[in-house]
């Protein structure tokens, strides 16, 4: 199971960020907590509450394992001064500073996979100089993100700001078309991508009551927000309004929407705040820092990590960064030269300029250890690649392949599905099949028209059961499956006869989809043997 490692900032260190984290590390989650924080603080806080809590150091080599309640992995961040609970010290300002740049940075080379802060206190940052009026603006300068979006939740509602740490006087200079273009295609391409949305609905509030009023209380809509919406609209957003905020919470507009858009703070917040107060979450969109794929992959140095047509490097430097070496290979000669120009692989990146379909992966390997493969496979190769490599499995670890999401629905299908077929069963004869993800459209650039999805194939040595030979479960698989509303009794008939299928204890008037993949495989081993003289059974 995939097991992503986050890192949560404690905050500051004389409020409630502490406290937080002790009680959160109480619970048990399928997710490696790292707390950042002073060690010290943390331990005394603990004792504070009353709280036992067993404390492990941070070890970033070490293999993500799902946290165990009653402890609390640290990474240590001293503070600068003695802490006070409740009294609050602009002195500490930089050690809260700090932990943000440690947890940032991490995410963005792919130690985690997210970040979570606790609260911090926005004057006392400000008191000691510092250019900082929130995690949202403060993170977006750091990931080097164009437009930072706030977006909180609690349930099922969602508001999201166009705006947000202003004076009430300079938000309507502040609401342009450029502005509102760029966060409502944000806010849909995050909601698609991380929220598993295909086509978020989003309603957009107006800047003056009523909307406007048709222009008689303001031109904010009929000048800037309409206009931006029509043209997101023939883009095929799903974007609605300018509506009135007060009307616009009311339940049969929500029941329409995924997401609301308002265009200042405390016009869609206090909404959000009155609903979940003390449990809404404040989550920062068009950020950079999702890792889930080399999260996924979790490579360690040390590893024979090798990319399958790497193209550009979205993957590869995150993976580089955590394995150290790795192999890539690449048919484009120009990409293949780019990757080896960047100043991030050096001597720790080696181009293979080749046709993937004819590389000898066993020979990669040699001697060493067995090769993990990664890649993000096109359509029309996807399928003899994946049989090529299983050809080869003897080298192979392990592999992670983006695909398209059809396919990997029927790598990974069950029996009894439409899915389920010819791939599924081929592949399960020699690896373990898990679909981990969906990754949606709003991941790339241009965006396609289908979604993509994450798989993980650990091979076996040997084939998982008994199939007598690879040609004999081939030709049976492929036989059934070509008749797919036709009963075993009809599919395979010419290759097997109904005593030999009942011989076999499946019955033949079933149709191939609702057999499991070994069934298939007793089919296989006695087809085999028959090929070699057995005896047959007769109807």
């Amino acid at each position: 199971m995939y097991v992503p490692r986050i890192i949560v900032t404690s905050g500051e260190p004389a409020g409630v960020g502490p406290d937080a984290c002790v009680i959160l590390a109480q619970t048990d989650w399928q997710a490696d907590l790292v707390v950042a924080g002073d060690a010290s603080l943390l331990a005394e806080t603990a004792a504070a509450l009353k709280i036992p809590l067993r404390f492990l150091d941070y070890h970033p080599s070490g293999p993500p394992a799902a946290h165990v309640g009653g402890t609390m992995k640290i990474l240590n961040v001293p503070t600068a001064h003695p802490v006070t609970a409740g009294k609050l010290d602009h002195r500490n300002a930089a050690y809260v500073l700090g932990m943000l740049d440690r947890a940032c940075d991490g995410c963005l080379n792919g130690e985690f996979a997210a970040m979570v802060t606790a609260p911090v206190q926005k004057s006392t940052i400000m008191d000691a100089g510092f250019d900082f009026i929130g995690h949202t603006e403060y993170l977006a300068a750091r990931t080097r993100a164009a437009l930072p979006v706030m977006m909180l939740l609690s349930g099922e509602l969602r508001v999201a700001l166009v705006t947000t740490h202003l004076p009430l006087a300079d938000v309507p200079r502040a609401i342009t078309a450029d502005r509102l273009r760029a966060t409502l295609r944000i806010v849909h391409t995050d909601l698609e991508r991380h929220f598993g949305l295909a086509a978020p609905r989003i309603i957009v509030l107006g800047l003056n009551p009523h909307a406007g009023e048709s222009g008689h209380l303001g031109r904010e809509e009929i000048d800037v927000i309409e206009p931006v919406l029509r043209e997101l609209q023939r883009e095929g957003l799903d974007v609605r309004g300018p509506l009135p905020a007060d009307t616009a919470f009311a339940p049969q507009f929500l029941a329409q929407a995924d997401v609301v858009v308002a265009m200042y703070h405390d016009q869609g917040l206090p909404v959000l705040k009155h609903v979940g107060f003390g449990n809404a979450v404040n989550i920062t969109l068009g950020l950079p820092i999702l890792r889930t794929i080399v999260e996924a992959v979790a490579p360690a140095v040390g590893e024979r990590l090798v990319e399958v047509g790497p193209g550009r490097g979205a993957l590869t430097w995150g993976l580089l960064a955590r394995a150290k070496n790795m192999d890539v290979i690449e048919i484009d000669r120009d990409l293949a030269r780019s990757l080896t120009a960047d100043s991030r692989a050096e001597s720790h990146l080696r181009v293979h300029v080749e046709n993937v379909l004819n590389t000898d992966f066993i020979g990669l390997r040699g001697d060493g250890a067995p090769l993990r493969i990664v890649g993000n496979l096109p359509y029309n190769i996807s399928t003899p690649l994946l049989f090529r490599l299983l050809q080869q499995r003897a080298a192979i670890g392990d592999m992670h392949f983006m695909l398209q999401k059809e396919v990997v629905n029927r790598m990974a299908a069950q029996p009894g599905g439409k899915e389920y077929g010819r791939l599924t069963v081929m592949l399960a004869a020699y690896a373990e099949v898990e679909a981990l993800f969906d990754v949606g459209p709003g991941a790339f650039q241009p965006r396609p028209k289908v979604w993509s999805a994450i798989v993980r194939l650990r091979p076996s040595s040997a084939a998982r059961f008994d199939i007598g030979n690879d040609g004999a479960l081939r030709s049976l698989v492929t036989a059934a499956f070509s008749h797919r509303r036709k009963t075993l009794r009809n599919s395979l008939k010419g290759l097997l006869t109904a005593a030999d299928i009942e011989a076999c204890g499946i019955d033949p008037g079933l149709r191939p989809e609702t057999l499991a993949p070994a069934q298939f495989g007793s089919l296989a081993a006695l087809y085999s043997r028959l090929q070699c003289g057995g005896a047959r059974q007769t109807d």
